[in-house]
């Protein structure tokens, strides 16, 4: 029972660092705290996996932020967010690609 709460206190404590540090934008402890989330937290929640998306796009993580921006649209399929996060790593990686033509 401990152990539990323990657990759970921890997951709590990373979600609120995480959500904070995301605000702050301090995106490498943020994604620290939000992947423990991610990977231990019981129920799948797509608005973390959006915000991870998020951050490894604006640090240039695509392969991750596709991987986020996949597992929420897989959470929530109708839900608005998980499209747009799609679409702008798309747009990224296209601008990328005339970037290196020009």
């Amino acid at each position: 029972l401990f152990l539990f709460f323990t657990f759970h206190g921890v997951i709590k404590y990373s979600i609120w660092e995480g959500l904070r540090m995301y605000n702050n934008k301090d995106y490498k402890v943020a994604i620290q705290y939000l992947e423990r989330v991610v990977t231990f937290y019981p129920k799948s929640i797509g608005k973390f996996h959006i915000l991870l998306g998020k951050m490894y796009l604006d640090t240039g993580y695509i392969n991750e932020a596709k991987k986020h921006a996949n597992i929420a649209y897989s959470i929530n399929p109708e839900h608005k967010a998980p499209k747009d996060l799609i679409n702008s790593i798309q747009l990224f990686e296209k601008n990328k690609i005339n970037i290196k033509k020009k």
